[in-house]
């Protein structure tokens, strides 16, 4: 951030990270608190409350972006550098995956009570070997797939960089995969493959593994290798706001819906809103390096916050009324505003306690 003048600051990026961390909390605080609904939001089978066909979908509209958003943005800011510096590319990719081991690792270790609690001593273990699946495959706490999964499709992007026509086939496939594992999972139903799938959910969800990150960061390498890619107009996003919409009602309407993270017109409305976004030149501010580090820091602290807090309330008032809309706004707002003030202590007392920045 000291050398503004001598690389391209796209600081509209940096605001939309922070955005994005807010709208993934919203999605959670609903999720954690509203029963009735999958831990990742579907809505149960044959739900004729238009509240949860209807209404709910715009909730998801307004915040399932972000985590594509997430990877998207990495991936660009990643390749551009590799494009900028073409000798020394696998280097910088080892620093790349390094940077993101260390942030897994450091909430790893907050997580630890919580990963025990869940996988060890619940009431439903897990298996040793499903223990080790699951750290190799999705992590071992509540968005760390995130992580892994950035790992994993940076690597394979990486390796598919001059085979682009190859790398879109496989992230389209892998997408299609991920889709039917979630949004369109109803398909599969009276499958032979549907009990496969089940099974596999009960260690991890399929839907969060570079399934689905593959073909957000192929997007992020097609935008650094493209930067004369024209502009969105504000009404193509608001055209496919409109289609994602179309799309999450009948999924809900033809019952086919279980988790609605993954769906097809995500995919391109994600790509646009990059596009749009990044277009945005915002008057530089060093406040933008503090959202783009709160962004990392806010994605796995409001986690071991929300799950403290309804442990806690469960804990201590068991028939406190938590799964109201009154009760998610509440919550939502408190672990936005700790999250804020947590990241902004903790970086301030890493300038004492250096392995504190390891957290964002």
């Amino acid at each position: 951030m000291n050398n503004l003048s001598t690389k391209t600051q796209y600081y509209s990026l940096d605001f939309m990270k922070f955005w994005c961390a807010i709208m993934v909390i919203a999605l959670h605080s609903v999720t954690y608190s509203m029963q009735g609904l999958s831990v990742d939001g579907g809505i149960p089978h044959d739900a004729t409350n238009p509240v949860l066909v209807y209404l709910l979908p715009i909730a998801h509209l307004l915040t399932r972006y972000a985590v594509p958003f997430f990877f998207v943005t990495s991936s660009f800011f990643l390749f551009s550098k590799l494009n900028a510096q073409p000798t020394d590319r696998w280097s910088i990719v080892k620093h790349f995956v390094k940077r993101i081991l260390i942030l897994y690792a450091f909430w790893l270790v907050l997580n630890v009570p919580i990963v025990l609690s869940k996988h060890v001593f619940s009431t439903t273990p897990l298996a040793w070997w499903q223990i080790l699946v699951k750290l190799i495959v999705w992590g071992l706490y509540d968005g760390a797939w995130y992580m892994v999964s950035m790992i994993v499709a940076t690597l394979i992007v990486y390796a598919l960089r001059n085979r682009s026509k190859l790398l879109i086939i496989i992230a389209t496939l892998g997408y299609l995969l991920a889709c039917l594992s979630s949004s369109y999972l109803g398909l599969l139903e009276d499958t032979p493959i549907y009990p496969i799938v089940s099974s596999v959910h009960e260690i991890g969800a399929i839907y969060h593994t570079p399934l689905n990150a593959l073909i957000f960061v192929a997007i992020g390498k097609i935008f650094a290798d493209n930067p004369s890619i024209k502009t969105p107009k504000l009404w193509m996003l608001i055209v496919l706001f409109l289609l994602m919409y179309i799309e999450l009602v009948i999924l809900n309407l033809a019952d086919i819906s279980r988790a609605p993270d993954c769906y097809i017109t995500l995919v391109p409305f994600s790509a646009m809103l990059f596009g749009y976004v990044k277009s945005i030149n915002l008057t530089p501010h060093h406040r933008y390096a503090h959202m783009r580090r709160a962004s990392a820091y806010m994605y796995p602290f409001h986690f071991v916050l929300l799950y403290w807090s309804f442990y806690l309330i469960q804990a201590l008032a068991p028939t406190f009324p938590t799964d109201s809309v009154i009760v998610s706004v509440v919550v939502y707002l408190l672990t936005v505003i700790i999250s804020i003030v947590c990241y902004y202590l903790t970086y301030r007392i890493s300038k004492k306690i250096p392995l504190l920045k390891y957290s964002m």
